[in-house]
């Protein structure tokens, strides 16, 4: 079976990773950060000016940089959150248990005092669902590079709890190496203090694995220097990057990068943890493996009656999400997308006839589908998908989107270099610098890079969104297509309306409605 990361964009394992600093963005427009970093999955650190009139920078922070205890106390003495030992390891993380707030406050008060003694027990309160638990609080805004969020969008429909977290602890306190769940980017903004954050770009941790196959726990560990345990450590000495992060600064960590944050003084962050289309294979691949692995786990139970859905069960357990409640997720994200564009006045319609197969998938609508763009009496203003030409309306055919979507921009960026007669890395980066070519961001094609000033999301959805709503259906409808080929999914007992091909026909009933 064909790999989504090969056909679709496969931009996220060697764009930019050669990179080892990182750049700082003042201001910069969503287009530019999302054809620069966000498609190329390469990380950045946004200025403090980004965090500069959020709440929780003026009123959780004394004036001279320190988490302010006694508003701590004052406003959330009472709340229960996690408290992690920093000095306990358990299972690749940190012993964890539950404290009162004031408590935590008291500990840490003390601790400081004590001038960080290493005897006592270091504690990190972390993952606190800050926004479950105090919803109304406003205690900062998601910056707009963020917004596109299908992870929380998604979760905030369920019984369950999101992925937006506080994280606040002593000088000291640390989070051991790890790449983020799901295979999600993150956003992390100090509201006060420093951290140092240890990065490695996607495909070193398999270097970073010990005799028996486990991942480096402490990556600042001296046994990484002994070939015995870490057989392949070498392999990737001069891949690590290291990063100050100061306060009020805004860390971007894309998908697959395996990293360690520690604090190196009393420090307080926002983090969340999101994907979109543009990470949205690399989820998918990542649950494959999961499953895999999991089945490599029971394989002695193949035999038993009904050992596809245990899988599932087990997949579910240990890893967050199964099958069912990814495609839930597409289902979800798709439906709101379909709403956003109906409400702009994004009218189509097919110049041919269609057929469905027997599970009702239409093969050929994206190859006969056309967009009428601001033409409906309700839209008030118009959208222009692939041209900067001021007009009413516009024809464009889905088909170009969908191959422009699918088309690899490493693939792109190699054919382009290779006419321009150029080979390497640093040849390349010398002629970029010497004005001889144009650099590949500047010659991406045009509907990725169509400037505009907000993004696809639950919120907030302007007719300038249109090119990165129809972005997003694009990416769901491979990604489903990949689901339904899939040997693993074939052997699932769903109900049609749980089905990835229900999703399918949901799209493909809303091209030729």
């Amino acid at each position: 079976m064909e790999n989504i990361c090969d056909s679709s964009i496969s931009h996220l394992h060697s764009l930019s990773y050669s990179s080892e600093c990182f750049d700082e963005l003042s201001e910069v427009s969503y287009d530019e950060f999302f054809k620069k970093y966000l498609l190329p999955n390469k990380p950045c650190v946004f200025s403090s000016g980004l965090t500069q009139r959020w709440k929780s920078r003026n009123d959780w922070v004394t004036e001279d940089g320190c988490p302010s205890f006694q508003y701590m106390r004052e406003i959330f003495g009472e709340a229960v959150v996690p408290v992690a030992n920093c000095n306990e390891e358990c299972y690749q993380s940190h012993k964890k248990c539950e404290m009162k707030m004031c408590e935590y406050l008291d500990y840490w008060d003390k601790y400081r005092a004590c001038s960080y003694p290493e005897k006592e027990p270091c504690l990190y309160l972390k993952d606190w669902h800050f926004q479950k638990a105090y919803p109304d609080y406003g205690a900062y805004t998601t910056p707009v590079y963020f917004k596109s969020d299908w992870l929380n969008e998604f979760w905030d429909t369920l019984p369950r709890d999101d992925y937006r977290f506080v994280y606040m602890g002593p000088k000291g306190t640390w989070t051991p190496f790890h790449s983020d769940v799901y295979r999600s980017h993150s956003w992390s903004a100090n509201i006060c203090g420093k951290k140092k954050w240890i990065f490695y770009p996607p495909g070193c941790e398999e270097s970073l694995k010990d005799s028996l196959g486990n991942l480096v726990y402490d990556i600042t560990c001296s046994d990484l220097e002994n070939p015995q345990k870490f057989p392949h450590a070498a392999e990737v000495k001069g891949r690590r990057i290291e990063v100050i992060q100061t306060q009020g600064q805004v860390m971007f960590v894309p998908s697959g990068w395996h990293h360690q944050v520690i604090n190196l003084e009393d420090t307080i962050s926002i983090n969340h943890n999101w994907l979109n289309a543009s990470n949205i294979d690399l989820c998918w691949k990542h649950l494959q493996s999961s499953l895999t692995a999991v089945q490599l786990e029971i394989a002695d139970c193949r035999d038993m009656e009904g050992w596809a859905q245990q899988c599932q069960v087990i997949l579910n357990a240990s890893a967050g999400i199964d099958y069912k409640t990814f495609i839930k997720m597409l289902h979800t994200i798709a439906t709101n997308r379909i709403h956003a564009l109906q409400s702009k006045g994004v009218k189509l319609g097919s110049s041919k006839s269609y057929q469905r197969d027997e599970k009702g998938i239409c093969s050929d609508c994206w190859e006969t589908t056309k967009f009428n763009i601001g033409t409906d009496e309700n839209s008030s203003t118009s959208a222009h998908l692939l041209t900067d030409t001021k007009s009413e309306s516009c024809d464009v055919s889905l088909s170009e989107i969908h191959k422009t979507c699918r088309q690899s921009i490493s693939d792109l960026k190699r054919n382009y270099y290779l006419k321009c007669n150029i080979s390497g890395i640093g040849n390349v980066s010398k002629s970029v610098a010497n004005g001889d070519v144009k650099s590949i961001e500047e010659i991406l094609p045009q509907i990725l890079i169509d400037p505009t000033d907000t993004v696809s999301g639950s919120e907030n959805i302007k007719s300038e969104n249109i090119k990165y709503l129809l972005f997003d259906i694009v990416r769901i409808k491979e990604t489903l297509e990949h689901i339904v080929q899939d040997d693993d999914y074939k052997e699932m007992d769903l109900n049609y309306s749980e089905s990835a091909e229900a999703v399918l026909n949901i799209i493909c009933k809303y091209l030729f409605m």
